[in-house]
């Protein structure tokens, strides 16, 4: 069974995120959530479901037709055992170039563990009925927790928005929004690194922002037309001292971008990315050591 929802999973998202679908919003009366994993089948057109796998034990598929258009709707619900849920709706026949899948995925294998989300909308399935795009929601984090040391642990998040636009052939794929976050403790009480970056279109409109001990002319940003990235990084060892670097770059042009950076040699802790600064207006809260 695990073995399938994960094939099943990554077979829908590289559909997905292939592009190739258009959008023309959901099946009309049709929505996430319609008749669970029960072998009863209500969706669609009179007389059109069917259920023609499954239908108990967590796992059920109905195919159903939609004035004129016939869809398959796979549903698996563990959730009661590992946390697992997962819905999908694929269109089988090929209106013109009309084909799609939605679909949203909760994974949460255990407390201290795994736990992935997302929502990802495609073709046909496309919310926002935007010609040619397809997008994708996914968080993940991942924690371990545990070992002799006293100080010993380890998490990990990460957050992605982006997008694909077949019709665009300048730019077709777009990060809407990227988040990394890892923490690691090292060992002895209070050893550890943090690290975050985030990468995202500027939120705001930022000239010449220079950040402490910087000798160069800083970094300017506009609100709409720039693409920003903060990343921060800190660090504290026993014996050795703390350590921190922050910068934040202006990377529209990938080839030269253009950034502000601190370091310093006695702080873990972020030193520009306070309250009411350029920072904290562009990327949010500071991350906390």
């Amino acid at each position: 069974m695990r073995n399938f929802k994960a094939v099943w999973s990554v077979g829908s998202a590289m559909l997905i995120l292939s592009g190739a679908a258009m959008a023309q919003g959901l099946p009309t009366g049709v929505a996430f959530g319609t008749n669970g994993v029960s072998a009863t089948c209500g969706l669609g057109d009179p007389n059109s479901c069917k259920v023609i796998a499954g239908g108990t034990n967590g796992f059920v598929q109905r195919q159903f037709s939609v004035s004129g258009k016939t869809y398959i709707q796979t549903v698996i619900d563990d959730a009661t055992k590992s946390g697992f849920s997962s819905e999908d709706f694929v269109q089988l026949q090929s209106q013109g170039s009309v084909q799609g899948v939605a679909s949203k995925l909760t994974i949460d294998q255990s407390a201290s563990g795994f736990k992935t989300t997302s929502n990802i909308m495609a073709g046909w399935a496309h919310s926002s009925g935007l010609t040619g795009k397809t997008t994708a929601n996914i968080d993940l984090t991942i924690s371990d927790k545990g070992g002799t040391l006293p100080n010993n642990a380890f998490s990990s998040g990460f957050k992605v928005s982006t997008e694909f636009d077949g019709t665009n052939a300048t730019t077709p794929n777009k990060i809407g929004f990227l988040q990394v976050d890892q923490s690691a403790e090292l060992g002895a009480a209070g050893d550890k690194q943090v690290f975050r970056t985030i990468i995202q279109p500027a939120a705001t409109t930022v000239a010449a922002f220079k950040m402490v001990g910087d000798p160069g002319t800083g970094v300017s940003w506009t609100k709409g037309t720039d693409m920003v990235q903060a990343t921060w990084v800190g660090q504290n060892i026993t014996g050795i001292g703390a350590f921190s670097t922050e910068s934040a770059q202006n990377i529209t042009n990938a080839a030269s971008p253009t950034a502000t950076f601190a370091t310093s040699l006695v702080s873990a802790t972020p030193a520009n990315w306070t309250a009411g600064g350029p920072m904290a207006a562009e990327f949010g809260t500071a991350p906390t050591f």
